[in-house]
């Protein structure tokens, strides 16, 4: 029965897990170029581009792509769905569900471990398992930093193991060997790099304190010392490894194209602080591990216990908690990071940690039959409460107390029933009537374009009908592009943008300078929009008008068969 119990714990966290990443697209484009680019290498015989084939404004820019390995595998499995009738997203989306439900499975393993084992480290487990599910939901997206989710904790996993003596030292050579496919999946292949420097730079401390501070003879620190080698000479296995693709060092340089500019940094949804009212599981692990850490600082100072983390373990955890503060595109690392650290804690509180010591808090047989069944119930309702209630529950309360009107916001299960029922995307989100009237139009070329609509205009234009002004892949351009987009995208003349005072153009000399004929265009917040609507600029003709998106003509005598045909529809 007790078997019976445990997998049904098990398949149930999976099935959470699965459901809350099964949902259509939503308001996202990076999906789209990514699909495209790996359309582009499987039809191009599996040749890389070397230069930027989608932009011309970009289009002398080398093209590091450290996520082409990826990216043909997503194209492939996109294609296959399409011509079993699947359909080419919800195929890809159901690989990025299950692969997402197996990696938070393997870390309920490792949680299960790190907590002891047994009943109460299974409940453990899962617990904090759907907790980091919960905090790193909103990067749940069908990218390749997916597949670095998984790779991470198979990072973590694997050197834990080692570190305890479960795992032989033989097996860590396996991990050169990963990191060389990784840095071909995906840039994130970095964080490898940092699980084994933090648990090098882990022992060594460790080493030092207890052999010049606690005064511990040599003889009993020589594992400690052997583990220091051992994961030093792995470092450099990784590292070497990671050069294992078309772009060698090239690709350590990608992060710092993009956060050296904090005008681009700023503007990056991704890169934003995190609202902490809308990531409460965030919050609740994060004060469980500031709890847990001033409850083993005050007992340490008080000299009843020694018992701490593994430096390694504290240094990740703090460097991701540091980064997820900054961006919210971290919250997913810094869920993987904690949760172990929380186990333990959690372990050394109500029951035996994977040291075997006894807990700081004694129960008896009775109590801790009620710990179990009480932590069993909270697993169940987190579950629950992760699948059918609404995802922005924040929002809708506050939209009742400012209006008194109860808005009904989507569930993980809602969600998730759609996709299944052939729902690949959020109805209205991608422009394609207005891709189907540039198409049929057949529109010169040089179109001006907002980075914001850019995925799925590559995906249906670019480079076979027309290339696009900018778009949103800043790890090949960085900022570079930024001051004349948002130069157009606002009517702009000479000025400097706020608060980093980044100089812009007029956006007319942006328009001479690149042959711009046509503006393509959001109909919601776009300033030169609503300038060119009201006659405050002159020069430009309708052609195009939909609820969503609007296109503008520069009115030149070479473009006048497209006004002359399409002008009145305005």
């Amino acid at each position: 029965m007790r078997r019976a119990g445990l997998l049904a714990l098990w398949l149930g966290v999976g099935c959470v897990v699965f459901c809350l990443a099964f949902f259509p697209l939503r308001a996202s484009t990076d999906e789209w170029w990514h699909l495209k680019t790996g359309k582009w290498i499987v039809e191009h015989g599996y040749k890389l581009p070397r230069k930027d084939i989608f932009s011309y404004t970009s289009a002398n820019y080398d093209w590091d792509n450290h996520e082409w390995l990826t990216q043909t595998g997503m194209y492939m499995l996109w294609r296959w769905g399409e011509e079993r009738v699947i359909g080419g997203w919800r195929a890809v989306i159901a690989v990025k569900a299950l692969l997402l439900a197996a990696t938070y499975l393997l870390l309920g393993r490792f949680l299960w471990q790190r907590a002891g084992g047994g009943v109460r480290g299974a409940l453990i487990g899962a617990f904090l398992a759907l907790v980091a599910a919960a905090v790193g939901k909103r990067m749940f997206w069908p990218r390749p930093p997916i597949v670095s989710a998984f790779l991470t904790v198979a990072f973590l996993y694997t050197m834990w193991l080692h570190r305890t003596g479960r795992l032989k030292t033989p097996w860590l050579l396996l991990l050169p060997l990963v990191m060389s496919l990784w840095s071909n999946l995906h840039g994130g292949f970095l964080i490898g790099g940092l699980i084994v420097a933090a648990y090098f730079g882990g022992e060594l401390l460790e080493w030092a304190g207890a052999r010049w501070i606690l005064r511990k003879p040599a003889e009993e620190l020589q594992p400690k010392l052997l583990r220091v080698g051992i994961y030093l000479g792995l470092g450099v296995l990784c590292g070497l490894g990671s050069l294992l693709n078309p772009f060698g060092y090239k690709l350590y340089l990608l992060t710092q194209r993009v956060m050296s500019n904090k005008e681009l940094v700023s503007r990056l949804s991704e890169l934003e602080p995190p609202l902490l009212r809308f990531t409460w599981a965030y919050v609740f692990l994060f004060t469980l591990l500031g709890a847990g850490y001033l409850v083993l600082l005050v007992r340490t100072c008080a000299r009843r216990s020694r018992r701490w983390p593994p430096l390694a373990e504290i240094a990740l955890t703090l460097l991701f908690f540091k980064e997820s503060i900054l961006h919210v595109r971290h919250l997913l690392l810094f869920g993987l990071a904690a949760a172990p650290v929380a186990a333990w804690m959690l372990a050394e509180w109500w029951g035996k940690s994977e040291d075997g010591l006894k807990p700081a808090l004694r129960t008896g047989r009775a109590s801790a039959r009620f710990l179990n069944a009480g932590l069993a119930v909270i697993t169940v309702g987190l579950g629950l409460w992760l699948v059918f209630m609404p995802y922005e529950v924040y929002g809708a309360w506050r939209v009742w107390r400012e209006s008194g009107r109860i808005v009904w916001q989507p569930t993980a299960f809602g969600r998730c029933a759609r996709l299944w029922n052939g729902e690949s995307e959020e109805p209205g989100t991608y422009p394609r009537e207005a891709v189907r009237f540039i198409l049929s139009a057949k529109l010169p070329p040089r179109m001006y374009n907002r980075d914001t609509t850019c995925g799925y205009l590559i995906w249906a234009l670019s480079p076979e009908h027309y290339q696009l002004f900018t778009d949103n892949r800043f790890d090949i351009f960085g900022g570079d592009f930024l001051a004349d987009e948002l130069s157009v995208a606002n009517g702009y003349p000479d000025a400097f943008l706020k608060p980093y005072g980044t100089p812009v153009r007029d956006w007319r000399k942006v328009v001479e300078e690149y042959g711009i004929n046509w503006l393509f265009l959001p109909t919601e917040g776009e300033l030169i929009h609503e300038k060119l609507l009201r006659g405050e600029e002159k020069g430009w003709v309708l052609i195009y008008l939909d609820p969503g998106y609007a296109i503008w003509m520069k009115d030149t005598p070479q473009n006048r068969p497209w006004i002359e045909k399409w002008g009145r529809r305005a």
